[in-house]
């Protein structure tokens, strides 16, 4: 930052110097021979220095006291220096050889200055500055662009993140710095994705060995054997779990921007998840509800919702569509034993076991990680509650499409 700040202000002092010095050269030569006040200038010192050598010109001279001169004029006047006094377009000189009597030379007529001209000449100047600190601002401008083009692909999952060096510009050095920790986010983002699938792909083999040798064995009697067996579905599933929860990375932003019918598929989810009776509740006058999303997506993201509802409520799961000022609101709530306050945070960070769900009903802490994501991906806030139900309370708020 210092760098920047140092490379302004050498720039703005560096250009008004050049501009002053410029405008006054122009200006002068404009001027030229017909500056009636430089000649009449010229004029007072040539006499000035003919008075100094006894050469009397008939000049008018006057008592220093018969002006009323203020204090800073009459020390001037004494010290030898000549007073110029302005009177409209009218100037005269004053000046004194031995402090006690004053000459006076002129009035002289002095045109007005072209203010047309000036006019222009600050007009000028000011563009020079301008153009000044465009040159400067040219590679910066295009450094942060390329900052925000890096973040924009690494938010979006892009990972073939490019960065070209901008000569003179002076954030070179952070956005190399930005740039190259992008780079290493983007290689340990590729690195997961790798890990997630080489693993779920490696653990399958062994397994599908496992589940033939258990099959080939005539011992389905035994305890120990169906322990093997669950076990093994429980690995299954949990493989299953992290490579959609991986393929979420992959998804396309772009790709969530299709009219989505929100009641139509809440509807079809409720149907999917027939474990219990789930009361629907529509509370929207319109016949149907688009806002923009994925349907494949949204689905998962209800499906998940439900399934926990079911999964750690005691029988009793009410689903609702509200309207809103700002958008749309689903509610998924259910009768079980809630979540606490202090773990709403920690619920939708993935692998997050909640101390108070029951050891019987197992999950692998990826669903909610899930629905955080989809919903974010949605422009969606999910908050947690305690609903009225006694259980826990999922609240889903989507904005308002501006143009389906």
């Amino acid at each position: 930052m210092m760098r920047l700040f140092v490379s302004l202000l050498t720039v703005v002092f560096v250009s008004i110097f050049v501009i002053n010095t410029a405008s006054e050269f122009a200006w002068n030569k404009l001027q030229g021979d017909n500056d009636t006040l430089s000649v009449a200038r010229q004029m007072v010192k040539v006499t000035k220095e003919k008075l100094s050598v006894g050469n009397h010109a008939e000049i008018d001279s006057y008592p220093i006291e018969h002006f009323a001169w203020l204090e800073d004029q009459r020390d001037r006047l004494i010290k030898g220096d000549i007073i110029e006094l302005f009177s409209g377009e009218e100037v005269s000189f004053f000046f004194s050889n031995d402090g006690l009597r004053v000459y006076e030379l002129g009035p002289y007529y002095v045109p007005a200055p072209d203010f047309q001209m000036k006019i222009v000449f600050n007009l000028v100047s000011y563009f020079a500055l301008i153009c000044f600190l465009l040159l400067w601002l040219k590679p910066l401008w295009k450094d942060l662009n390329q900052v925000k083009l890096i973040s924009q692909k690494l938010s979006e999952g892009k990972l073939d993140i490019e960065y070209v060096p901008v000569h003179f510009s002076a954030i070179a050095s952070h956005t190399h710095e930005i740039q190259k920790l992008t780079s290493k986010v983007a290689g340990l983002i590729e690195n997961q994705r790798y890990l997630v699938n080489a693993v779920s792909h490696e653990l399958r083999t062994p397994l599908a060995r496992l589940k033939f040798a258990l099959a080939m064995q005539n011992t389905t009697k035994d305890k120990h054997f169906s322990e093997v067996q669950n076990n093994i579905l429980e690995i299954e599933a949990l493989i299953d779990e992290m490579l959609k929860y991986a393929r979420l990375e992959e998804v396309v932003l772009n790709e969530i921007s299709t009219p989505v019918e929100l009641k139509t598929l809440l509807s079809q989810t409720v149907s999917k998840v027939n474990q219990v009776d789930i009361k629907f509740t529509d509370n929207i006058e319109m016949e149907e509800v688009w806002i923009k999303g994925e349907s494949t997506h949204l689905e998962r993201l209800f499906s998940n919702l439900l399934s926990n509802a079911v999964k750690y409520g005691n029988g009793i799961v009410w689903l609702s569509l509200n309207q809103l000022p700002n958008g749309y609101e689903v509610i998924i709530e259910d009768n079980g034993d809630g979540i606490d306050e202090a773990q709403y945070d920690r619920a939708f960070e993935p692998f997050s076991r909640l101390a108070n769900h029951s050891p019987d009903k197992k999950g692998f802490g990826l669903g909610l990680a899930i629905v955080k994501r989809i919903a974010d991906w949605h422009g969606a806030t999910c908050s947690i509650g305690r609903s009225h139900l006694g259980g826990a309370q999922f609240t889903l708020l989507f904005p308002k499409p501006l143009v389906i």
